[in-house]
């Protein structure tokens, strides 16, 4: 009896760590590193760009000195999107990116070394929208966009106006960061999707650079030199405030 309890439990063991890892390749591609140290980690997820995942890759190291363990997901491959056909991110492929980006929170909830009760996101330009999705499903404790996306071409003629809209349901805390030079997503759009989030009485909050354009962290030579810095600071302190 002995011998055959243990069989069953070796047979079982195998076919648990089979779906794991069938759920593993089924997620989508990605990048996790952790910090130096013990575990469990708190982790922040860097949504990308429209430019795609390998741009977003350079901020795995700022993140990781802040103690956060850093996935970097890619969200477009799979869908076949890119720069070129980025709007359909926002569109026709909104609903098919969400659910995708749930199960990868799920993923990493079951990973050893994963604090899976601080598990934030920060989302630049296009992860701006997505960063909104995961804190207004409650898949993260808080979410926080810089120069985040808020209106695209034919935002207007779509019955829900996402990502505003995200937030008519019950969020997790949320920070906005954007720059007022922002010639890709304007401030007028910006302050009008914000305008509407703080109807929903939701914990939301935003800050605007005077100087700050797009891809601040990028630009380091238009004279912002200091926004990517300030807003990497602002970003962690939100999210750890937020997580208390």
């Amino acid at each position: 009896m002995d011998l055959l309890r243990t069989l069953l439990l070796a047979v079982l063991s195998c076919a648990l760590l089979a779906v794991q890892n069938v759920k593993a390749e089924n997620v989508l591609y990605h990048s996790l590193k952790y910090p130096e140290g013990r575990g469990p980690f708190p982790v922040m997820i860097v949504l990308h760009t429209a430019g795609g995942y390998l741009l977003s890759i350079d901020e795995i190291p700022r993140y990781l000195e802040l103690g956060y363990a850093v996935a970097v997901p890619d969200y477009f491959t799979r869908f076949g999107l890119s720069s070129e056909n980025r709007y359909q991110a926002f569109k026709e492929r909104r609903t098919d990116i969400e659910s995708a980006l749930l199960e990868f929170v799920d993923y990493l909830k079951e990973q050893e070394n994963i604090d899976s009760s601080r598990i934030y996101s920060v989302g630049m330009s296009a992860g701006g929208f997505y960063a909104a999705f995961l804190a207004c499903q409650k898949a993260v404790a808080a979410g926080v966009a810089h120069y985040g996306v808020w209106a695209y071409p034919g935002y207007s003629d779509q019955k829900k106006k996402y990502p505003a809209q995200y937030f008519d349901d019950e969020c997790n805390p949320f920070l906005a960061l954007h720059g007022k030079k922002d010639k890709i997503q304007k401030i007028k759009n910006a302050k009008r999707a914000f305008d509407y989030i703080k109807k929903t009485k939701n914990p939301f909050e935003f800050y605007v650079y005077p100087k700050g354009g797009h891809r601040w962290e990028r630009n380091w030579d238009r004279g912002a030199e200091y926004i990517a810095e300030d807003a990497l600071k602002r970003t962690h302190e939100f999210v750890q405030s937020a997580g208390q």
